[in-house]
């Protein structure tokens, strides 16, 4: 079942981000349209009007937009890589606790190596248990979340932020990243921070 899961998982990852791809002429309009807003806006405040354009033109929406999905595309490798591991120890342990009882007989005649395997062997089952019920309860929550947020591929990232929680410290903002930005291009900044906060709270919950 863990499996199946593991190779559906890949699925929507290589699938959400082919629509990605597909999508980034929307995107980039978007963006464009922000860096308007932007212009309008400190030109309001004051700023010459001269100056905020030769700031912002420097900018260029396509390239910004271009490179995040460079970024994700990069970031779906380093999954395709976690997914192997991941079911790489699911195999280790599930053959070290379906071991022969040939070997659960040398073990209790006290064969202190074999002790010691079975006992990191159980220690590494636990803790993966405990990873992916958080990394589950994150997955879950996040995804909920960006669809009443209304953001795009709600799934894909909240599948992003279930395989992220297997990665300490760095997995967080490779989850909360890209779904920000993406809330950014969509609604701007208000909405982006709000996504961001709520990934920040949920994964805090979610891990506690």
């Amino acid at each position: 079942v863990i499996i199946i899961a593991f190779v559906g998982f890949g699925l929507i990852l290589v699938l959400g981000f082919n629509q990605l791809v597909e999508s980034i002429p929307k995107y980039v309009d978007q963006a464009d349209e922000l860096v308007n807003a932007y212009k309008d806006f400190l030109v309001s405040l004051g700023i010459d009007k001269e100056d905020v354009s030769t700031v912002l033109n420097s900018i260029n929406p396509a390239d910004l937009v271009n490179s995040a999905v460079s970024f994700l595309g990069s970031l779906l490798g380093s999954f395709t890589n976690v997914i192997l591991v991941v079911l790489l120890v699911v195999f280790l342990l599930i053959e070290a606790f379906s071991a022969p009882g040939k070997l659960a007989a040398e073990i209790r005649a006290g064969n202190e190596y074999l002790q010691r395997f079975f006992h990191v062997s159980d220690t590494l089952r636990k803790y993966f248990q405990l990873t992916t019920v958080v990394a589950l309860a994150t997955g879950v929550l996040d995804t909920i979340f960006f669809l009443i947020m209304g953001v795009d591929f709600a799934i894909l990232w909240g599948i992003i932020a279930f395989l992220c929680s297997y990665i300490p410290t760095l997995g967080f903002w490779l989850a909360a990243i890209p779904p920000t930005i993406l809330a950014l291009l969509e609604f701007g900044p208000p909405q982006a921070l709000i996504v961001f906060l709520g990934v920040v709270l949920i994964n805090g919950f979610a891990e506690t």
